[in-house]
């Protein structure tokens, strides 16, 4: 068998260049660091200032963050809570994003869903154990797949039944990203970006008259740099699309969203689809939730929030709320852009 396998870690760098190349008219003065945390890259830029204290404070943000909500740290609350046999204290970070992970789950119709983990892990895409597993194996991990085994109780405590397990990867770095902006505020920092592995906020805007140019990179795999761009100031943009990791194995290509329903990589007519959102923990969890929920249903539920989506199909049409129409430039012209109420 002839198996290929895409990384998230050289996708996300592509990410981080192709969305800082298309920022003009930046701010001269700024401080900016590069870190690897939450098992992705991260690029904070903070403008009209050269102290760089601020970045110590961001950084020991995200690790509180990382050592609370990361399954992959044995002492954090999340790999706790899934080697737990009962109720569970957690900390009030980490119940509170838990029960906002159940709303967006029922919102989405369980398209978003926290306890997807059993699968990620059987399939292992992005990883040197990317395999397809057999049906049997599916089977038995959609046993455990329901975000109605969390149960939330009183005093932050949490407990998973049915065998349950959790983990918090699709939400969790919007909900930083905009713990990260509140810190900027409190600080009085008026423009920054926040990038944390392609979930991108824009803090501010790039000038006194100017928003930022955010680009969205080119879905396709054989494609390079970036599909369109969006001008906007004081927002986060989020992109979910079937291009980030992949195992392509003996020429059919299986992608990392997975449809939590029947544990196999989702099949729908969409190639990306980026949430625009005042908060990232929105986009964060609805980039997931709405890709999978298909093109109708997603621009149905974005109106009932009301954030703003670009959705690209794979006959070549890019979809758009109404808000973006006049926020955005095409630069592959095999692509018709429709505005969709």
């Amino acid at each position: 068998m002839k198996k290929k396998i895409l990384y998230g870690f050289s996708v996300v760098i592509l990410i981080v260049m192709i969305v800082m190349s298309m920022i003009n008219n930046q701010p001269t003065k700024q401080v900016s660091k590069t870190y690897f945390y939450l098992g992705t890259v991260i690029d904070i830029t903070v403008y009209d200032t050269d102290d760089d204290q601020i970045l110590k404070e961001i950084s020991d943000l995200i690790l509180k963050y990382e050592n609370m909500l990361s399954r992959n740290i044995l002492s954090s609350d999340i790999s706790k809570l899934n080697q737990s046999n009962g109720p569970m204290t957690v900390s009030e970070e980490t119940y509170m994003l838990i029960k906002e992970a159940i709303r967006y789950s029922e919102f989405t119709d369980g398209y978003f869903d926290i306890t997807i983990n059993p699968i990620v892990e059987l399939w292992a895409i992005g990883t040197e154990e990317a395999k397809v597993p057999i049906d049997s194996e599916i089977e038995q991990a959609l046993e455990s797949i329901d975000f109605k085994n969390i149960v939330l109780l009183e005093n932050n405590q949490v407990e998973l039944i049915n065998g349950a397990t959790i983990d918090l990867g699709g939400i969790a770095k919007g909900f930083i990203a905009d713990e990260i902006a509140a810190l900027l505020d409190k600080n009085q920092f008026e423009k920054a970006l926040i990038n944390l592995g392609g979930n991108v906020f824009a803090l501010g805007s790039s000038t006194e008259d100017a928003p930022w140019n955010i680009g969205i990179r080119h879905p396709l795999n054989n494609q390079s740099g970036v599909l369109l761009k969006i001008t906007l100031d004081n927002k986060s943009v989020v992109t979910s699309g079937i291009y980030e990791r992949f195992l392509e194995l003996d020429g059919k290509v299986y992608h990392h969203i997975f449809d939590p329903y029947t544990g196999y990589p989702m099949d729908n007519e969409l190639l990306s689809l980026t949430v625009i959102s005042d908060e990232s923990i929105d986009g964060d969890a609805l980039s997931t939730g709405l890709f999978n929920m298909g093109l109708d249903k997603a621009f149905q539920k974005a109106s009932e929030l009301s954030v703003d989506l670009i959705v690209v199909t794979k006959d070549n049409k890019i979809y758009i709320t109404p808000y973006l129409s006049d926020k955005i430039t095409v630069f592959d012209e095999n692509y018709q852009v429709i505005t969709k109420e």
